[in-house]
Order: C-alpha cells, then sequence, then structure tokens
C-alpha cells in the first residue's frame, strides 16, 4: 500500500486490482455509531478480523502436498491522503497464523 500513485491510476481506469500487503499502514476505516471515519493501523484492523469464511485448501509445493485450515474475512478501508475507498480481503492459517493480507 505503498504507491497510492498507483492505486489512484488504476482506480480512474474504474478496473479491479489485487496488491499483497505486508507492511502495517495508517488507513481509516467507517465507524458506523459514530457515522465517519475514523484513522486505524491496518495489522491492529486485520488482528480483529470475524474470519466469514473457513475451509481446508490442499496444495503441492516444492513436490510436497500440504492441507491447510483457513479463515477468509474482509473490510472496507479508505486511505488517508487520497481518500481512495479500497477492500481489505484476510487469508489466515490457524495452523500458523500467517495472514496473508491483499
Amino acid at each position: 500500500m505503498d504507491d497510492q500513485k498507483v492505486f489512484a491510476q488504476v482506480g480512474a481506469l474504474k478496473d479491479e486490482f489485487v496488491f499483497r500487503t505486508c507492511h502495517d499502514r495508517l488507513v481509516e476505516v467507517y465507524n458506523d455509531r459514530l457515522n465517519r471515519w475514523e484513522p486505524e493501523l491496518l495489522f491492529e484492523l486485520v488482528a480483529t478480523i470475524p474470519f466469514v469464511f473457513k475451509q481446508v485448501i490442499v496444495f503441492t509445493h516444492a513436490r510436497k502436498t500440504r492441507r491447510v485450515r483457513t479463515g477468509f474475512g474482509w473490510f472496507k478501508i479508505r486511505l488517508p491522503v487520497t481518500y481512495q475507498v479500497l477492500w481489505v480481503l484476510v487469508a489466515h492459517d490457524f495452523e500458523d497464523g500467517h495472514d496473508l493480507i491483499s
């Protein structure tokens, strides 16, 4: 989420895109109760997300088959400078606690 210019360019094309996020960033999340956007750290939001969908996924990597129990959740954010609204998708590995944030 470092390059907000790229987000704005893709958004101007009315196209969809997916970026993987690996650094904590200040974002804004909408507070329905107070009817306003509030600043939050991305990783703090990810830590509180409810996993709406859970599934066991089987995949092969380096000639080994792995079974991983995963959970998926999502939420809407807004970038503080450009006010561009984006969706964050989180895939959580319950076995090692790792999150993939897109």
